[in-house]
């Protein structure tokens, strides 16, 4: 593939300045979108359907409290101006009206200078762009913001791989959909790192942008020397830039998806094991991935954009969903950032007095120690033997059995909302254990669980490296509702924040 010689203005004009050449008085200007050389031009033929209908309710939309986010907002600020999402994929098929109406905006096809974008031969983007936007179909399924716009961005035909010219493209792509009047982007797609992709994404924060990517399905430990060393490997940009909100995936129990690349740098996970999407030529099917677990945050962050202005920056957008999310021991590990995504609380959780939503930074701290560093293997659970605060005594009594899932014992051999682990085959009784006296007898048995009353960091400690189970099938009932409703609003009286 040889892409036309192009050379993103921005990214020059700041150049020149920094030489001297030049003095930037007024804002650079526009860059010309990415197309390839008439050789590889891949006009585009909208891809295949299925005759499948939705025959039962997008769990996803529940889980993330999808339902009380819609009280507040849909996508669109007070006054009905949509916001807009940028999909920069395989296109998305702007004849799904029924997903879509006339919200396909004109946008960019880099593989045919005559196309606009609003055609997918593949079925990548439709599907990212139906999550992210979708209107509802009934009670089966609803985009995150059904309200908003898309500008579609087609920068691939198929699932061909990446490299660094499909990056540089996307880099293009990005500075274009900015120039546009994108409020969000949307890059579900996993690329090397490259000089012209970094300059992109700093462009767009620059300009008020929120810049949202997967990480990828790999399973590798972003941050190990050894994995970014090796040009192979190393395809999990734009996703392991800081600014960006990276987005790895988990499935309808909330356990991690064990395929996402992980590390320092991932901020948020969202369902995507088992998702339903639509195609491009009409129907629907399950799908798995981060690709899919993406779009749930880019319309998260499109709703904060509607319902709090434009002027909301990027940091405190990340910020938000950082801290509105259902957090795992700790709040930060490595495979799940800080939690799972809670629409439903980001967008319905007022602004504290003297909070500026146009920061351009914040401290998002760890409360109980820092992150893991170095050398994990692939796949491996390091055992941390850091001390435990107060504090983390104090949540593990607050996280109990008895006030999570009201005396019964959760199912899963680690659940952050009981704060422990136990041995179900030590209870005689298939794990469920009644009677307090029985109960510590089998907590002491049980050789380096965590206890209810106190943390014995001497054998386990907590461990914020490990894949923790984040909630099992009794506290999730509990919580989330046994008939799979939104999670309840005093979800913070169930040791939740």
């Amino acid at each position: 593939m040889r892409i036309l010689p192009r050379i993103p203005l921005y990214s020059a004009a700041v150049a020149m300045a920094a030489a001297g050449s030049i003095l930037l008085t007024t804002a650079p200007a526009q860059a010309q979108p990415p197309v390839v050389s008439d050789d590889d031009r891949s006009p585009c033929t909208t891809g295949e359907g299925n005759s499948d209908d939705l025959t039962a309710r997008d769990w996803a939309g529940d889980f993330i409290g999808l339902g009380e986010a819609h009280r507040f907002n849909q996508g669109a600020n007070d006054d009905g101006v949509p916001v807009t999402i940028a999909v920069i994929d395989s296109g998305v098929s702007a004849e799904r009206t029924d997903l879509f109406g006339s919200r396909v905006k004109a946008g960019w096809d880099a593989w045919d200078a005559e196309g606009d974008g609003t055609c997918d031969a593949f079925y990548h983007g439709t599907a990212v762009a139906g999550i992210a936007a979708g209107a509802a179909q009934g009670e089966q399924f609803v985009g995150v913001a059904p309200e908003a716009d898309i500008l579609p961005l087609r920068a691939f035909k198929g699932d061909e791989g990446a490299d660094a010219n499909s990056a540089n493209m996307v880099a293009g792509l990005i500075e274009y959909a900015v120039d546009q009047g994108a409020d969000v982007i949307n890059v579900s797609i996993a690329l090397p790192d490259t000089t012209a992709l970094k300059a992109a994404v700093d462009y767009a924060i620059a300009s008020n942008v929120v810049v949202v990517a997967a990480t990828g399905n790999e399973n590798l430990y972003m941050d190990d020397p050894s994995v970014k060393a090796d040009p192979e490997k190393a395809k999990f940009y734009p996703a392991n830039y800081p600014e960006v909100i990276a987005v790895g995936a988990h499935n309808r129990d909330g356990n991690f998806y064990l395929k996402t690349n992980y590390g320092e740098n991932i901020d948020l996970i969202a369902p995507g094991d088992q998702v339903i999407v639509p195609l491009a030529g009409g129907g629907w099917m399950e799908d798995n991935g981060t690709s899919f677990a993406t779009p749930y945050v880019a319309g998260a962050a499109a709703l904060l954009k509607a319902e709090f202005g434009d002027e909301a920056s990027p940091a405190w957008i990340e910020h938000r969903l950082r801290t509105t999310a259902l957090h795992p021991p700790n709040d930060f590990n490595i495979y799940q950032g800080y939690g799972v995504l809670n629409v439903g609380k980001a967008v319905s959780t007022p602004v504290s007095p003297g909070e500026d939503i146009t920061a351009t930074s914040f401290d998002d701290e760890v409360t109980d120690g820092e992150s893991p560093s170095v050398d994990v293997p692939e796949g491996s659970r390091r055992r941390s033997r850091r001390s435990t605060s107060t504090t983390t005594r104090w949540r593990s009594r607050r996280r109990s059995p008895g006030r999570a899932s009201a005396g019964r014992w959760c199912s899963s051999r680690w659940c952050w909302c009981c704060g422990r682990s136990f041995r179900r085959a030590a209870s005689g009784a298939g794990g469920r254990v009644r009677g307090g006296r029985r109960r510590r007898r089998l907590r002491r048995r049980s050789r380096g669980r965590l206890s209810g009353r106190r943390v014995n960091t001497r054998r386990t400690g907590r461990r914020s490296d490990r894949r923790p189970v984040l909630l099992g099938s009794a506290c999730r009932s509990r919580i989330w509702g046994g008939d799979g409703g939104r999670p309840r609003r005093s979800g913070d009286r169930l040791g939740l924040r």
